[in-house]
């Protein structure tokens, strides 16, 4: 999945909704100018993290990283830290968003809604269920 159209936004809104592993998840809404330009739903969330902007709001994104984890397989060598957090019923996806302040989602289900005027499109990835 490729989320580099979305280099330069704002982070307009976070919220999580912290469960157990199978019902968490993770909204976040990123801005341009006055418009909310995209909203990605994270769901099964694994790991979260998220920097500390000490005080100065600076939300924005230069750089966006997707990396499919496979169920099966070896996973790359950057992602061998993650693999505790595997299940081992499905793939992960590891979302990096690097800016001022970075935040780091390992999940297994992201749907990406483009929005802004006047329409709205949805476009929706799975890296994969079990088999």
């Amino acid at each position: 999945m490729d989320l580099s159209a979305y280099r330069g936004c704002f982070l307009g809104s976070i919220s999580t909704q912290a469960q157990a592993y199978e019902n968490a998840s993770v909204r976040i809404e990123l801005t341009d100018g006055p418009y909310t330009v995209a909203v990605l739903e994270f769901k099964h969330v694994a790991r979260m993290v998220m920097d500390d902007c000490g005080g100065d709001w600076c939300g924005f994104f230069d750089d966006f990283r997707v990396l499919e984890l496979p169920r099966v397989g070896p996973w790359p060598e950057e992602a061998r830290g993650l693999s505790h957090h595997h299940n081992n019923e499905s793939a992960l996806l590891w979302v990096r968003m690097i800016g001022p302040v970075e935040i780091e989602i390992l999940a297994r289900d992201l749907v990406v809604e483009r929005t802004g005027a006047p329409s709205t499109v949805q476009v929706a990835s799975r890296p994969g269920k079990p088999s």
